[in-house]
């Protein structure tokens, strides 16, 4: 009985995120959006719905440590897993450009990192 309340559970998710993400897409289409902005941020929290659930259950219940660990390890396993995916079909081309884009992004990026650490309380053990 539970592997079929499993089966239906990611059945639901899987058409749920579906609907949303087909959804919101039409829609931006309708407004003119361009497909890049769609792509990059409609379609983005319609994969990432599923964490946020989890993660405001979980932070509303006072398991704070889950609710970041599930955010934090599904980005980093949907971006290994997209990029090893589309790495074994074609491969990936870095150019001067992208390269010396992201070089100006790493700075930012650890500054962020740096100021939620500071945040972050640590767990005593006891």
């Amino acid at each position: 009985m539970n592997i079929l309340l499993l089966i239906g559970g990611l059945l639901l998710i899987l058409l749920g995120a579906n609907g949303l993400t087909d959804g919101a897409a039409s829609v931006a289409k309708r407004f003119r959006i361009p497909n890049i902005v769609i792509g990059l941020t409609i379609v983005a929290f319609g994969t990432s719905a599923p964490e946020l659930t989890v993660s405001v259950s979980s932070a509303l219940k006072g398991s704070a440590d889950i609710a970041i660990g599930n955010v934090v390890g599904s980005n980093i396993f949907n971006t290994l897993m997209i990029v090893g995916c589309t790495a074994l079909f074609a491969p990936i081309a870095v150019t001067r450009n992208i390269a010396k884009g992201n070089t100006s992004v790493h700075p930012v990026f650890h500054c962020f990192t740096g100021l939620c650490q500071r945040h972050i309380p640590e767990r005593r053990q006891g």
